[in-house]
């Protein structure tokens, strides 16, 4: 909904498969932080550094096969660090989605009630089975987000009271 949150807020993300020019059987989302150092200060590569301070904070996953529409709500933690950037290192936020769809690109992959096969048939109707075998591949899509800090706010009057010693 928007690119910036802040420490305890909820986001909201919705994917709509409404138009969707391939079927997508499922998707998987997190919500994760990772750091990134620059290349000059690097000991190691820049994918084992994200492997070794890589966090998942919300995980979500969806079967998709008939969906019109899926909502993913994570809530950023309270006590997260909020978004780092500085020369050397950054701390980052991103929206990762995982889509699991076809591995048939020309318009004939199985969707909707093409999903189901006729195990049997007689004058009463049809028993029918998902596919046992579908072919499938995956893709993922990173959205960077932001994350800032708490906002400062008044202290209330009765916590600025003291106690007498």
């Amino acid at each position: 909904n928007r690119p910036a949150h802040r420490l305890g807020e909820t986001i909201i993300a919705t994917v709509n498969f409404a138009d969707a020019a391939l079927p997508c059987y499922a998707l998987r989302a997190t919500l994760e932080s990772s750091e990134r150092v620059a290349g000059h200060l690097a000991v190691r590569s820049n994918a084992s550094i994200r492997r070794a301070t890589r966090k998942i904070h919300a995980s979500y996953f969806e079967n998709t096969l008939y969906a019109t529409r899926v909502v993913f709500s994570p809530a950023v933690p309270v006590s997260a660090t909020p978004t780092v950037i500085t020369t050397g290192v950054n701390h980052e936020w991103e929206l990762r989605f995982e889509f699991v769809t076809s591995s048939v690109h020309d318009g004939s992959a199985p969707s909707g009630a093409r999903l189901l096969e006729t195990v049997s048939e007689d004058d009463r109707g049809r028993i029918m089975s998902a596919l046992e075998n579908l072919g499938c591949e995956s893709f993922e899509i990173a959205i960077p987000i932001t994350i800032y800090g708490e906002t400062v706010r008044e202290r209330l009057p009765e916590e600025n009271e003291g106690y007498s010693i």
